[in-house]
């Protein structure tokens, strides 16, 4: 009796080192399984290196305007790098004249459609036809902030400006119109209106 007792108990522990023998394969398998998926790797943006293997700045391809600095891009080549530079520095003026002009425009015809008061839509009109006047003092504050070569000897310049240099010249040409017709008060909630037009087109364009 007792060798059957040892027998059956052998037995047993056979059975449960040969379940965990399995359990830990199977186990092993499913490891095994999940390693051969393949990985997934994310598409590389790839580097655009200029003269001297400098690379490509960023805000060539993006723009980093914001409410306080209004920035645009200009591109030039010539026979040399002055040439090429100067030629982006005038692109880049035309650009930001064009970007200017737009912005006056919008946030003019938007502060006029939601605008009630005779006296003040008198101000901003007179703005709208002294907006030539505005783009040129604003260029007059335009900085270069940035430029880049690349191999093949075109020159990209990054141009800046405060949107406060914009908000003087609103200031300043409304301050006009206000003195030829003498009320200043109404001149003041006109020149908030229309900056904060202007804040929003920049912001939302």
């Amino acid at each position: 009796m007792k060798k059957v007792l040892v027998l059956m108990s052998i037995v047993l522990m056979l059975a449960v080192i040969m379940s965990c023998a399995s359990t830990s394969s199977a186990g092993a398998e499913v490891e095994a399984e999940v390693k051969k998926e393949p990985e997934i790797k994310l598409t590389e943006k790839p580097i655009v290196l200029g003269k001297d293997n400098v690379p490509r700045p960023e805000w060539i391809i993006k723009d980093y305007t914001n409410k306080e600095t209004i920035y645009v891009q200009g591109y030039g080549k010539g026979a040399t790098f002055e040439v090429s530079y100067k030629k982006a520095r005038l692109d880049a003026d035309a650009e930001l004249g064009r970007y200017v002009s737009n912005v006056v425009q919008t946030a003019v015809a938007r502060t006029l459609e939601s605008n009630e008061s005779v006296e003040e839509y008198t101000y901003i009109d007179q703005f709208k036809t002294s907006a030539s006047e505005v783009g040129k003092g604003v260029l007059a504050g335009a900085q270069v902030a940035d430029y880049w070569e690349d191999k093949e000897g075109g020159v990209w310049v990054l141009v800046s400006i405060p949107t406060s240099n914009l908000k003087e010249q609103v200031a300043s040409t409304i301050e006009k119109a206000s003195n030829a017709i003498g009320n200043n008060t109404t001149a003041k909630t006109a020149v908030a209106k229309l900056n904060a037009s202007i804040d929003d087109v920049i912001i939302n364009k």
